[in-house]
């Protein structure tokens, strides 16, 4: 996944080790279970937003033939280097403006990636990509995060273990649509030598009503929207998941 429109820079470097590779396993499980109702064979597969790439990995353990493409080259290198990363095919590029030539099955983008995106007419392109990759009967499965989902972030965190300390700092616009997010940690490497890095990150909460628009403008033409978490409702979810084809 890559955090905003310009990529992860030492971040990246740091983003498995300090847990945030979690949720693909999370996404996978949910992936796997909705996949066994979709209609269509599926073994290609279009990963956007790969990130460090855990999802493609899991993926292609399954035996799909996976391609994983994300604008930071830093989480490239790390996808790469990954056990079973061999078997995928990993391209650096930019969401809103990706040409592989070619069609997958299913295209993906998970851990709210498209939130990232604070403008409708970036989000746009970005679907515009996917329907563009999509076959005739393939399926655009993805999540997107809901102003609840948001709230969660609007807050100060201390993460502190040994050999790390992490510092999360999160801030809502009025409106509550929008987020900043601040990362900044120190990572010990040797002796008292600390490597710091920063982070920021920008997310926007679309309402579902403009996300189905947006979709339908990228060609899209049957969308089911689920709460990402099955035990909660669509009206109260923190996250959400969209198939559209």
């Amino acid at each position: 996944m890559t955090k905003s429109p310009g990529g992860y820079s030492k971040f990246a470097s740091y983003y498995d080790f300090l847990g945030w590779d979690d949720f693909s396993r999370q996404a996978f499980r949910r992936l796997k279970k909705t996949l066994t109702v979709v209609p269509s064979p599926v073994e290609t597969v279009l990963d956007l937003a790969c990130g460090t790439g855990d999802l493609a990995v899991l993926l292609a353990g399954e035996g799909y033939r996976v391609t994983g493409v994300d604008l930071s080259e830093l989480m490239l290198k790390q996808a790469r280097r990954k056990r079973g990363g061999k078997m995928i095919r990993f391209v650096r590029g930019d969401i809103r403006r990706l040409s592989l030539k070619e069609r997958f099955d299913l295209v993906c983008c998970f851990f709210d990636s498209l939130n990232h995106l604070t403008s409708k007419a970036d989000l746009l392109l970005a679907l515009k990509t996917a329907r563009r990759h999509l076959n005739a009967r393939g399926r655009f499965i993805f999540d997107m995060i809901t102003p609840k989902g948001l709230q969660i972030w609007d807050n100060v965190e201390i993460d502190r273990e040994e050999g790390y300390l992490v510092l999360t700092e999160g801030k809502r616009n009025p409106a509550g649509d929008r987020i900043e997010i601040v990362i900044e940690g120190f990572v010990r490497k040797r002796g008292d030598l600390y490597d710091h890095f920063k982070q920021v990150i920008r997310e926007r909460a679309y309402p579902q009503r403009e996300v189905t628009q947006l979709l339908a403008k990228a060609g899209f033409r049957k969308i089911v929207i689920e709460s990402f978490d099955r035990h909660e409702a669509i009206e109260s979810a923190e996250r959400l998941l969209y198939i559209a084809h």
